[in-house]
């Protein structure tokens, strides 16, 4: 019996992809099969390898991430370190990661100035929804 992928997620070490993606089937039951279906595949010549996916501690349930005010407060206690599947961030695929900026600005309106030509998702108070992530 061969299941279906329910999701698939990129997996994350500090919001830069590790070149692993995680799959996770309708049922465990069909682990076996899945994996016996994918052992002989390749993506451009390139051999995939899969396994069983063991995460090497459990992934932190966070209770405040929603919202721009859960998302601020996650990030001042260190729970968002982008790492796992989809980086700990649930988004649908809408959210970007700048690394590399100056630390030296204490407010995000300058990169609010600098993304003035893109669609910054806002609050319901107008305030743009940009998280500052600890070093």
């Amino acid at each position: 019996m061969f299941s279906f992928f329910v999701l698939v997620a990129v997996d994350y070490e500090y919001f830069k992809p590790a070149e692993r993606a995680i799959l996770t089937l309708s049922s465990p039951d069909y682990m076996r099969d899945n994996l016996q279906a994918l052992k002989d595949l390749t993506i451009s010549a390139i051999p995939v390898r899969a396994s069983p996916y063991h995460p090497q501690t459990q992934p932190r349930i966070l209770l405040r991430t929603r919202g721009q005010r859960g998302r601020s407060e996650a990030a001042r206690r260190g729970v968002l370190v982008g790492c796992g599947p989809s980086a700990g961030v649930t988004n649908d695929g809408r959210t970007v990661v700048f690394g590399g900026l100056s630390s030296r600005s204490s407010s995000e309106s300058w990169l609010e100035d600098l993304l003035a030509n893109f669609q910054i998702a806002r609050s319901d108070k107008g305030d743009p929804q940009i998280v500052r992530l600890p070093l």
